[in-house]
């Protein structure tokens, strides 16, 4: 994501390696920030005050609905 811009970013919590809140920091540490829509099945109020805190631009449940997005 170094390498291009981008001006939105659909970042699932969970992933293999490096999570997604975790990637949504170091996005945060970078001089082009995209707006980052965060997805996850885990609807915990844990998870969703992360993904605030990182600023986070919307946060959706999965599954989502393919119109849920395009309306986002």
């Amino acid at each position: 994501m170094r390498k291009k811009k981008f001006d939105l970013v659909l970042l699932d919590v969970w992933m293999p390696g490096l999570d997604g809140l975790a990637v949504l920091s170091r996005l945060r540490e970078e001089p082009s920030q995209p707006k980052v829509v965060v997805m996850t099945a885990d609807d915990t109020s844990e998870t969703l005050l992360k993904a605030i805190r990182e600023n986070a631009f919307n946060y959706v449940t999965k599954p989502v609905e393919p119109k849920q997005l395009v309306e986002l």
